[in-house]
């Protein structure tokens, strides 16, 4: 279930890479090997994700202590890393067209994020109605 309460304290590496591993698993990702790296990241970010689909390879690094700082969800957050995986192809396709040019380039980051955000709401939302929906009654 994806969930609801924020982060007040870091993420332990372990709890991480058992979230990556659990929504890899349920969002179709098993053929993927997907590296998660924690600590520190340039930039100031609290997460970023490395897709490489020409080999079915990601890396997701994950700032627990900035994402504490920012009282991010760790699930939330690591759908969201996993959603970037899951829009290479269309990420790919805009980077292309956007070609060198700097504004093209801006417009097409931003419009990735907000495309990933919405899919992680989306999944976000689907796991917890899951999770509250009994399963369907056998027989009869």
């Amino acid at each position: 279930m994806a969930e609801v309460g924020r982060m007040t304290r870091p993420a332990s590496a372990r709890r991480i890479r058992v979230e990556v591993k659990r929504w890899q698993h349920l969002l179709g990702l098993g053929a993927w090997s997907i590296k998660v790296v924690v600590g520190p990241i340039a930039g100031g970010h609290r997460a970023t994700a490395e897709v490489r689909p020409e080999y079915r390879e990601a890396t997701l690094s994950f700032d627990p202590v900035a994402m504490a700082q920012h009282e991010d969800s760790l699930v939330d957050t690591v759908i969201h890393e996993i959603c970037h995986v899951l829009n290479w192809r269309l990420a790919k396709l805009a980077e292309d067209l956007a070609g060198k040019n700097a504004f093209k380039q801006e417009r097409v980051r931003e419009a990735m994020e907000d495309v990933t955000t919405f899919a992680q709401h989306t999944v976000a939302h689907l796991a917890r109605m899951a999770a509250q929906t009994p399963p369907p009654r056998r027989g009869g």
